[in-house]
């Protein structure tokens, strides 16, 4: 997962700037790492289990009741 942050002139909702600031933190320190190393049976066509369990962390700390509502809720603002 590769968090970007950038400018921009228009207004823009940033709510959740704080999540996209503890995810880069996370990402840099590799505190999810350990995630990579949990073996789950599953599909891995797509995602691999870390990519899975990330998204549900993020979903969790974005405050969804389900796990589609992250892509609708933490979609790129233009």
């Amino acid at each position: 997962m590769t968090i970007e942050f950038g400018l921009t002139a228009e207004l823009t909702n940033t709510q959740y700037a704080p999540l996209a600031v503890l995810l880069a933190h996370y990402q840099q320190n590799q505190t999810l790492n350990p995630l990579k190393k949990v073996e789950v049976k599953m599909k891995t066509h797509d995602f691999t289990p870390f990519d899975k369990l990330s998204q549900v962390l993020v979903s969790i700390l974005a405050g969804c009741r389900t796990i589609f509502e992250v892509n609708t809720r933490l979609k790129p603002e233009t």
